[in-house]
């Protein structure tokens, strides 16, 4: 009978082709990669507005500008002069939110605003014309009551409010802490339940109840760097990049690997 090989023996030919072919190595220490799934919109902006995420739901540039991001890579960010510079992104209803989960991952990098004629620059916003919303990121300007912070506000239209026109809102997502010193922090928006939670490099820094009720969804396009073009309050200052939208919440692993990236 045919003398079956012992386990040493296996152990031993795994090891040799592992020194001679390094693809024989179970190594675990291999980074894990980025979370895909619920990615319903993804903007590395490498010197384009171009959608990398199964949607191509591609945003058109204006007077933008493509700088260095917080790698040093040349044209690898998007930067905003907080006078005309926006992207445009077409409405589509995967970033529609409603009552769902979801989350909103972004690299940012500013300091003070150009524009200091409202109280907070939309970074992002999906409120183009409407009065509710599903989501927003806006900083605080200089001349605020909260200097150098940020926020991401969500808004319902009040249209379930027993036929009243009251609205809900805005619930909002803060970041507590100053992020206006022109270097890059990773922001990250996170509605799971009902409960908004604002992340700045990594770790929590708000967390909040969603008062939402009715409808906070509209057709608006989504607007970067400014609410929306011709309106001259709310340009925004400052570079951003890798831009994520998911349709879930993420994991605290999946929010670190983010940060970490």
């Amino acid at each position: 009978m045919k003398k079956q090989p012992s386990f040493l023996t296996l152990a031993a030919v795994f090891t040799a082709c592992s020194l001679i072919f390094p693809s024989c190595k179970n190594d675990d220490n291999e980074t894990p990669s980025l979370p895909t799934a619920g990615l319903v919109a993804y903007y590395p902006f490498d010197g384009n507005a171009q959608d990398e995420s199964e949607y191509v739901n591609h945003g058109t540039p204006t007077s933008v500008e493509y700088v260095r991001n917080r790698k040093n890579q040349e044209s690898k960010a998007v930067y905003f002069n907080g006078t005309n510079a926006y992207v445009l992104v077409p409405h589509i209803d995967a970033i529609n939110f409603g009552d769902q989960n979801y989350a909103i991952s972004c690299w940012v990098k500013y300091g003070d605003q150009v524009n200091t004629v409202s109280q907070d620059n939309h970074v992002l916003a999906k409120s183009y014309t409407n009065t509710n919303y599903p989501f927003t990121l806006r900083v605080y300007t200089q001349n605020s009551s909260n200097p150098g912070k940020w926020q991401s506000p969500r808004k319902d239209d009040g249209s379930c409010n027993n036929g009243t026109s009251t609205t809900n809102g805005p619930s909002t997502a803060t970041g507590s802490l100053r992020s206006d010193d022109d270097t890059w922090h990773h922001f990250l928006i996170l509605r799971k339940g009902k409960t908004l939670t604002a992340y700045m490099d990594g770790a929590v820094v708000s967390t909040m109840e969603d008062k939402t009720t009715c409808s906070t969804q509209n057709a608006d396009n989504l607007c970067i760097g400014v609410q929306k073009p011709g309106f001259d309050r709310t340009w925004y200052t400052g570079a951003l990049d890798d831009l994520r939208i998911y349709n879930r919440a993420l994991s605290e692993a999946e929010i670190k690997l983010l940060y970490e990236e």
